[in-house]
């Protein structure tokens, strides 16, 4: 797999593979400028080009215009990174405080029997108040400061992507392309 990975790498700053990629990047930036076009219409501009190049030059272009697409979506939602990962600090610290109070509150009254226990344990709102408690402490934990995902990045570049594949099988023989993809795998 590593050695999949650096002859991918030596094939990337190939001098035709890089410029298309840098061509690619431009094309995106261009794109994205002018309002009203998208990953669609870009792929409808520089599908006509593609045609014309080595395959390897060819996804390197569409890969680069697809990067900036998705930069370009998904970049202006990292400026609420700052803001998430104080919230998430914030509210650790705050839900923590409360957590360690009620933890300690139910333990005196349920495990330690310090206060009368006049009502029975089954059918408590104590219990469900400590689960629903942890579950909110849960949310607050699992809480990223990043507004997406590495999946939704992979969504978005597959969907932009997807008009491609019909472009892609008439470059490559399908056993090629198995080939190189089990090879990349195993």
């Amino acid at each position: 797999m590593i050695e999949a990975a650096l002859i991918a790498l030596r094939h990337m700053f190939q001098f035709e593979v890089f410029s298309m990629l840098v061509t690619g990047i431009a094309v995106g930036i261009t794109i994205g400028i002018l309002p009203g076009l998208g990953g669609t219409v870009g792929m409808s501009i520089l599908l006509p080009f593609v045609w014309t190049l080595k395959p390897e030059a060819a996804l390197s272009l569409l890969i680069g215009m697809v990067a900036v697409m998705i930069f370009v979506i998904l970049g202006p939602l990292l400026f609420f990174s700052p803001k998430l990962e104080a919230a998430k600090r914030a509210g650790l610290r705050q839900y923590g405080t409360l957590v360690e109070r009620y933890m300690r509150e139910f333990d005196d009254k349920w495990v330690r029997g310090t206060t009368a226990l006049d009502e029975p344990l089954v059918g408590s709102p104590d219990i469900q108040s400590l689960a629903d408690l942890g579950n909110s402490y849960a949310v607050v934990k699992t809480m990223r400061w990043v507004p997406f995902t590495l999946q939704n990045i992979l969504y978005m570049a597959a969907t932009a992507l997807l008009p491609v594949l019909p472009l892609t099988l008439t470059m490559f023989p399908v056993e090629e392309l198995l080939d190189r993809l089990l090879k990349i795998l195993f």
